[in-house]
């Protein structure tokens, strides 16, 4: 797990960078895209061979360098699992049940019995005792987080399943509800989903073909089973903070992408007010409880409502000389973090077969 934290962290940091020197100036479908590498990172242990650009050779050198070593060596420390009289008293003790008289011992005998007595005073050491402890913290948090998002969309579901009411609307392919109550519209349920609505946009016609273009965007791009394998991620490496930062990304670029296809869909004449009913209907507010479900709510924080409407205005377009960058820089990222480390000289050597 070790390798695949160093490489994520270094890949969430290369996309970000990218999402920041490219906002504007690429696909947001294809930014949104992006995030794939990560999730692949992170959930699929594998190595594209080995190459001495790895981060891992980097770091594998790093721990070469005398700081790092001292570092290593105080993990090695032996914590002591009795005192000295206590140890001694059973060296002793067994000396004696073999009719050895301790009290005649000299020299380099005496000089056996104190060394096995120090011996038994060694507990684990340090690495060993973070790393037992470790693994039950870890466990024990995969399953609160986990038993978090399993709660938050039970009770979304009892939420929908108690107050929504069908509506009738001709022509969607997906069932529609209303939802008294209901932050925001969304599309909810991986095998059956449907498409849930909010009172108010019943009430005007281009509010409600707005949000079933958008809803349907939604369906489209699978983002239900998206947010599935987001919450997988979130479960698996709960402790990680560049994991939860990687989400909220993801998220909101999901909900970029989707404004995309929803006004490919509508047509470039009502972009404009697509935007007006982006701002009317989206409640501002983000919770880590919202990362954990499944349903594409539009829910954003002000910040990012803001770069919706800027982008819906923006027109983003990509041009050649972009593209070729972002490949290269893919190139890279992928190199750097999908390949092993390179074996040292020593280890190569120590793999050659020995002559007969």
């Amino acid at each position: 797990m070790r390798a695949i934290l160093l490489t994520s962290s270094v890949l969430i940091l290369a996309l970000v960078l990218l999402r920041t020197l490219l906002r504007g100036h690429i696909s947001l479908r294809l930014q949104y895209a992006l995030w794939l590498l990560v999730a692949v990172r992170l959930l699929v242990p594998f190595e594209l061979g080995q190459s001495a650009f790895s981060i891992l050779s980097l770091a594998n050198q790093a721990r070469e360098t005398p700081a790092v070593q001292a570092i290593e060596t105080v993990g090695e420390l032996s914590l002591p699992a009795q005192s000295f009289e206590d140890a001694y008293a059973q060296v002793v003790e067994e000396y004696e049940s073999q009719g050895i008289d301790v009290g005649s011992l000299t020299g380099s005998d005496r000089e056996a019995l104190d060394y096995e007595a120090q011996s038994r005073m060694a507990g684990p050491t340090l690495s060993q005792l973070l790393s037992t402890v470790g693994r039950w913290v870890y466990l024990a948090g995969v399953l609160v987080v986990a038993a978090w998002f399993l709660a938050a969309n039970a009770r979304f579901r009892r939420m929908l399943r108690r107050r929504a009411e069908a509506a009738s609307v001709p022509g969607c392919p997906l069932p529609v509800f209303v939802v008294e109550g209901l932050p925001s519209p969304c599309l909810f349920g991986l095998l059956h989903p449907a498409i849930y609505l909010t009172p108010s946009c019943l009430q005007n016609p281009v509010r409600l073909r707005h949000v079933l273009a958008h809803e349907l965007t939604h369906h489209r791009h699978k983002d239900t089973w998206w947010s599935l394998i987001r919450c997988a991620c979130l479960c698996l490496y709960w402790f990680d903070p560049l994991v939860w930062w990687a989400a909220v990304l993801s998220r909101r670029d999901c909900e970029l992408a989707c404004d995309e296809g929803a006004i490919r869909r509508l047509g470039e004449e009502e972009r404009l007010s697509y935007g007006r009913t982006l701002v009317d209907l989206v409640a501002v507010g983000a919770s880590a409880t919202g990362l954990l479900q499944t349903a594409t709510t539009m829910q954003s924080g002000k910040r990012s409502l803001r770069e919706r409407v800027r982008l819906i205005a923006q027109r983003p377009k990509m041009l050649a000389a972009t593209a070729v960058c972002l490949a290269l820089a893919l190139v890279l990222a992928v190199g750097c973090t999908f390949t092993g480390a390179q074996k040292s000289l020593r280890e190569r050597l120590n793999t050659l077969p020995e002559e007969t």
